[in-house]
């Protein structure tokens, strides 16, 4: 009969083993997780925003660019002052956000759409404008 609780004890050993394993598996799991999110992130993020002109680096000035499109959205009839961000990948544009008084307006947005198309190149799923602060 001895060995019955000797069984008993292996089997519960074994089970609590199990267990570890399992919660070592569940951690682990977890770890490579947050891993995969972080690095998405970090590659999605910098192939969105780098900038040919600055080196990949983000920066509150307009680049040469970025300043004779904000000057000639700024010329258009019913827009104010206006910034302009055009980011880059491998060299091709890949985004132009717009930020402009006046851009609130549908057909003013129609117009700065255009006008970004031509001068860009870019397409209209990457152009965004925005209604500029009243304070801005």
């Amino acid at each position: 009969m001895k060995s019955i609780p000797n069984l008993s004890e292996k089997v519960k050993r074994l089970f609590s083993k199990i267990k570890v394993k399992k919660n070592a598996e569940i951690v682990i799991a977890a770890i490579l997780a947050l891993i995969a999110i972080v690095a998405y992130f970090a590659i999605g993020a910098s192939g969105r925003t780098k900038s040919a002109s600055t080196g990949g680096k983000i920066s509150a000035e307009m680049t040469d660019e970025e300043k004779r499109i904000s000057a000639m959205i700024s010329e258009i009839d019913g827009i104010g002052s206006a910034r302009v961000y055009i980011s880059y990948d491998d060299k091709k544009v890949s985004g132009v956000v717009v930020v402009a008084k006046g851009a609130d307006k549908t057909d003013k947005k129609v117009q700065i759409v255009r006008l970004l198309e031509i001068a860009t190149g870019a397409s209209v799923d990457q152009i965004q404008i925005f209604q500029k602060a009243n304070g801005g």
